[in-house]
């Protein structure tokens, strides 16, 4: 009688292998962070050239309000969904960080991060700070 066949064990990578993904990454590293930089800087001039036009459609309009419509404006959402979009953004970069209300470039920051992570679904994050990105395209005081 004989041994029922059962698959064979998986390779084992080579160190050869670990030392070329290893290298790759470090070498593939920096043009990500230009690419992820540029992205940011990008859509950061989107979001301020749409929150320039919502602003001179609607003078009057300010603060969270204003920064909803450009939320709904932008992504295509309803007011509640854009209105927690507003919460998470908040929630990651006002309250932990000062004692301070929310900006414009908080919202723009959460809105890349977001989006950047959703449509590259094999990474787990970024590496370049998007936040220096968007601190050179949105002024603080908007």
């Amino acid at each position: 009688m004989t041994a029922p066949m059962t698959a064979p064990p998986p390779p084992v990578p080579s160190a050869f292998a670990a030392r070329t993904a290893i290298a790759t990454s470090w070498l593939l590293a920096p043009l990500l962070i230009l690419s992820e930089n540029w992205y940011a800087r990008r859509t950061s001039r989107r979001l301020v050239a749409l929150y320039r036009h919502v602003r001179a459609e609607q003078p009057s309009m300010t603060g969270r309000a204003l920064y909803e419509e450009v939320v709904v404006r932008w992504t295509g959402l309803e007011r509640t969904a854009a209105r927690t979009i507003l919460a998470r953004a908040a929630q990651s970069f006002v309250d932990w960080n000062t004692d301070r209300d929310l900006r414009f470039r908080d919202v723009v920051l959460y809105l890349i991060v977001d989006d950047y992570v959703r449509s590259h679904p094999g990474r787990h994050g970024v590496v370049a700070r998007m936040g220096s990105a968007v601190a050179q395209v949105v002024a603080n005081t908007l």
